[in-house]
């Protein structure tokens, strides 16, 4: 195993990796933020309830205003009829393509493409690093440890670091 790393280290292709992390990185949290307008602005025209909270707790259900908790209202229809217009306003807004799905969200797609940019890194730095298994098992490793998430995306900007730290450091010539 290689604890450190050098100049030498810092290929092309952890170079490429890194570039396309940051790359998804801004695309899904510009997705997110675009879809996660056109979700709230479609919430307001829906009268949600949280009948699963009041239910179990016994209390008058209380409205839902954010789409991420649409899950506490027992409506089934309404809820469907939501995510129809959420669809419909996506396309609207040129935000998701006619050829994706209706049930398909485009910051979610985004999301999951910053992902697997993110397991490519992690694939490329476990060889560098000569660890003895891929980037999957990187990956499940730094998951398993206290505060798994964390550390997980602590690592990966730490590579990100030193991709952009070696794009901005002039070399000199040998």
């Amino acid at each position: 195993m290689k604890i450190k790393l050098t100049e030498q280290d810092i290929t092309p292709d952890l170079l490429a990796a890194g570039y396309l992390v940051l790359s998804m990185t801004v695309r899904a949290k510009a997705m997110r933020a675009e879809v996660d307008i056109v979700q709230y602005e479609v919430i307001k025209g829906f009268d949600f309830r949280d009948d699963l909270v009041a239910r179990h707790i016994g209390r008058d259900p209380e409205p839902i205003t954010r789409p991420q908790d649409l899950y506490l209202s027992e409506d089934e229809e309404a809820v469907a009829r939501y995510y129809v217009a959420v669809d419909l306003a996506l396309r609207k807004a040129g935000l998701k393509p006619e050829t994706m799905d209706q049930d398909h969200c485009p910051a979610l797609v985004a999301e999951y493409a910053q992902l697997e940019a993110e397991w490519a890194l992690l694939d490329v730095v476990a060889n560098i690093m000569q660890l003895g298994f891929n980037g999957a098992e990187l990956n499940n490793r730094l998951l398993s440890l206290h505060d798994g998430l964390e550390q997980r995306r602590r690592f990966i900007d730490l590579l990100l670091s030193l991709v952009v730290v070696h794009r901005f450091t002039p070399r000199t010539e040998k």
